[in-house]
């Protein structure tokens, strides 16, 4: 008796809290972001000043990144649908 109330606790614990993560996750979908621009001065600077040759994977995860922070929109979602999914 015990196992089946237990179970069924953390059963409904567990739908409330995907319930709440597909709230925030489409709230977060629909938010105005901010698009950041691979070539702003700073960033081409940095680049510029960087002494070491990059692997191919460093590369590939710049890229990845770059990528992520052009999207308009909350970036972190992008990171997370990205990464986590």
């Amino acid at each position: 008796m015990r196992w089946k109330t237990a179970k069924s606790k953390v059963k409904t614990y567990v739908e409330d809290i995907a319930k709440e993560l597909i709230q925030f996750y489409a709230e977060r979908e629909l938010a105005k972001g901010h698009a950041y621009l691979r070539k702003m001065k700073l960033f081409r600077e940095m680049e510029e000043r960087f002494e070491f040759e990059e692997t191919e994977g460093q590369l590939r995860a710049i890229g990845e990144v770059v990528t992520i922070f052009k999207e308009k929109g909350p970036w972190i979602v992008s990171y997370a649908r990205r990464w986590l999914w």
